[in-house]
C-alpha cells in the first residue's frame, strides 16, 4: 500500500486536475495539497485548492503529479520535473481494487478502477474512471485508458497509448506505441503500426495519432 504524502503539487488545475484533488483531499486527509498552473494566476483557488506555483523550477518541499489529461503534455511535464529533481507521487483511489504491484511515478488511478494481479502499469499513466486492467497486463508509459475502457488479460500496450471511452482491448493482444483507440472499439487483432482505429472491430483511419482529446 502506498504511503501518504506529506505534500503534493497537482501540476494542472484543468477538469482532470479537479477529480484528482477531490479524490486526493478525500484518501489524504493530511496532506498538504495545492495546484501548478502556468495557464492561471498565482493565488487562484480552483475547488478549495490554491494555485501556488506556476513553473516547475519553483517547486519545493513538494512532490508532483502532473494532472493534465494531454498525453503530449503530460509527458513534457513528467520529463522536466525529473530533470529538477522534484519527486513524484502516486495515486490510487480504491487500493481495495488495485491488486498488482504499485504504479510508475506520478500515475493516478482514479476512482472505481479494478487493476488485477500481475499487472505492470507504466509512469505517468492515467487509468480513468470505471477502467479494467485485468491479469498480466502491461500498460506502458503515458498511457490515457479513458472511462470504462477494459483490457482483458495477458494484454500489452505500448507507451503513450489512448484507449477511449468503453474501448475493449481482447485477451492476450498487443498495440504498439503511439496509437488512440476510439471510444466503444474493440480492438481483436494485435496492432503494430501507429495510428488511430476505430470500430467493432477497430479499424484504422488514420495514420497519425491524434492522442489526449481532453
Amino acid at each position: 500500500m502506498l504511503l501518504e504524502p506529506t505534500s503534493v503539487c497537482l501540476f494542472g488545475a484543468g477538469g482532470h486536475g479537479r477529480v484528482v484533488a477531490a479524490i486526493a483531499r478525500r484518501i489524504w486527509p493530511r496532506t498538504r495539497l495545492c495546484f501548478g498552473d502556468k495557464h492561471r494566476p498565482l493565488g487562484t483557488i480552483v475547488d478549495k485548492l490554491s494555485i501556488r506555483y506556476s513553473e516547475l523550477e519553483d517547486i519545493s518541499d513538494y512532490a508532483i503529479i502532473a494532472t493534465i489529461g494531454n498525453t503530449v503534455a503530460r509527458k513534457a511535464c513528467i520529463e522536466h520535473a525529473a530533470q529538477l529533481n522534484i519527486p513524484f507521487a502516486t495515486l490510487i483511489a480504491n487500493p481495495d481494487t488495485y491488486f498488482a504491484k504499485a504504479p510508475g511515478a506520478g500515475s493516478m488511478v482514479l476512482s472505481a478502477v479494478i487493476v488485477n494481479p500481475g499487472a505492470q502499469i507504466g509512469k505517468g499513466v492515467i487509468l480513468n474512471s470505471g477502467a479494467i486492467v485485468e491479469h498480466d497486463c502491461v500498460i506502458g508509459d503515458y498511457c490515457h485508458l479513458a472511462p470504462g475502457s477494459v483490457v482483458l488479460g495477458d494484454c500489452t500496450l505500448g507507451n503513450e497509448v489512448w484507449l477511449g471511452a468503453n474501448a475493449t482491448i481482447l485477451q492476450g493482444l498487443s498495440i504498439t506505441d503511439n496509437v488512440t483507440i476510439g471510444a466503444g472499439s474493440v480492438v481483436t487483432s494485435d496492432i503494430t503500426k501507429t495510428g488511430t482505429y476505430v470500430g467493432q472491430p477497430a479499424r484504422k483511419i488514420h495514420n497519425s495519432s491524434a492522442l489526449s482529446p481532453l
